[in-house]
């Protein structure tokens, strides 16, 4: 067990550099915080080094390989009250091609910005048991640390293709027989409409887009089928997050269960 106690150590500069996608992105790591997020690292084999603060040491089943001072966990951790635990991860790896052989739906983020909404469409994913989720070059990082805390620990369980072209989704989608299936505003059918006529699949793929321009004009060229979220009252519109929870819980209740 080592002890850090200067925020000017490499090591404290090596576990800061996680927090930016250049950094997590060369390294191939990402942290995680708190007590539940770093067991499921744990159970998952994906941790390099647990990091605690004395305090913090009773929050974790197993010794920590660092005892941390509580400024080193403040410069390092991202929350703004952390609780003195956090953990430097392997980012887990999947493929488009294993993520198409798995049982349920598909969620593709192309563009989703914001890391809540990424976090909870992970989380959302992991709660209807879908096959996993494929972001966009222009997607926000899902190993960012917002969007892992968003998704409740998600990112560590559900599968994730992280930064894949549009190009090679649609060809892989199209090879594995998964319908595109895009969410948009302005659709003529309605996501219930849909389902209930049995026109999407269990393992459809969902795509749903940019906060603030929708799914692009490019992946809308591809898709098989176009439907909205009816939306009754004076809203203008869903976010991204509440958008694909609809679909999956619509889906998983019209042509579900698929695992």
């Amino acid at each position: 067990m080592d002890s850090i106690t200067s925020t000017r150590s490499p090591r404290v500069a090596r576990a800061r550099g996680l927090k930016t996608r250049a950094g997590r992105r060369e390294s191939g790591l990402f942290l995680v915080e708190g007590p539940d997020g770093v067991a499921a690292a744990i159970t998952a084999g994906i941790c390099d080094e647990v990091w605690a603060t004395a305090a913090g040491m009773s929050l974790v089943s197993v010794t920590p390989d660092v005892v941390m001072s509580d400024s080193v966990c403040a410069a390092v951790c991202e929350t703004e009250t952390p609780q003195g635990l956090m953990a430097i991860c392997r980012q887990p790896r999947s493929s488009l091609s294993e993520v198409c052989g798995r049982p349920g739906p598909i969620v593709w983020a192309e563009e989703v910005s914001d890391p809540g909404n990424l976090g909870t469409i992970i989380r959302t994913v992991s709660a209807v048991a879908g096959a996993g989720v494929v972001t966009s070059p222009r997607t926000v990082d899902p190993f960012n640390g917002k969007v892992v805390r968003s998704s409740a620990g998600s990112v560590i369980t559900v599968p994730l293709i992280a930064e894949e072209p549009i190009e090679s989704t649609v060809s892989e989608l199209r090879a594995a027989g998964r319908p595109i299936v895009v969410l948009a505003g302005d659709a003529s059918q309605d996501v219930f409409e849909a389902l209930r006529g049995s026109i999407i699949p269990a393992h459809a793929c969902w795509v749903v887009g940019s906060e603030a321009r929708g799914v692009s004009a490019a992946v809308r060229a591809s898709a098989d089928h176009e439907v909205r979220i009816p939306i009754p009252g004076d809203a203008e519109s869903l976010n991204a997050a509440v958008a694909a929870s609809v679909a999956l819980y619509a889906a998983w209740d019209h042509v579900g269960p698929w695992a």
